[in-house]
């Protein structure tokens, strides 16, 4: 025969002290006690986890940069990322320019910045010829 293992229930009572009165009872066992505490914890952890990582407290912990640091952080980003616009598009242009100068064929020809740069209107340039230039103009 085998023997069935017994659980082992504890119980907990709660008394009213001065008349004897019981107003709970609570049986519990091992197990319980251990997936309790495990899931208590669990929720613990996870509730640390969001006060600390959106609230002011997350500036109290070591080595965790301050708000100047993380503002500065975000505008250098920012500021890297113009600035490696702005060389993929100088690139861009030297390539065009050596193609031209070999009478290759361009690549990724955009039509549509060369519309957008040859409509502007410079009203405030005056079309006046210098002395310095006229001379120049004489001896070539």
């Amino acid at each position: 025969m085998i023997k069935e293992k017994k659980k082992l229930r504890q119980k907990i009572v709660i008394f009213y002290d001065n008349a004897y009165k019981e107003l709970s009872r609570i049986h519990y066992t091992n197990i319980q006690i251990i997936w309790s505490s495990i899931f208590v914890f669990i929720l613990l952890f996870i509730v640390d986890f969001f006060i600390i990582s959106y609230s002011p407290f997350k500036y109290l912990i070591p080595n965790y940069p301050t708000k100047e640091v993380v503002n500065t952080m975000e505008i250098n980003n920012i500021m890297l990322d113009s600035i490696r616009q702005s060389l993929e598009n100088k690139n861009k242009y030297i390539t065009n320019l050596i193609k031209i100068l070999k009478n290759d064929s361009l690549e990724n020809y955009n039509t549509k910045t060369i519309n957008m740069d040859s409509g502007q209107k410079f009203p405030q340039i005056k079309n006046v010829i210098s002395r310095e230039d006229s001379l120049l103009r004489q001896e070539i």
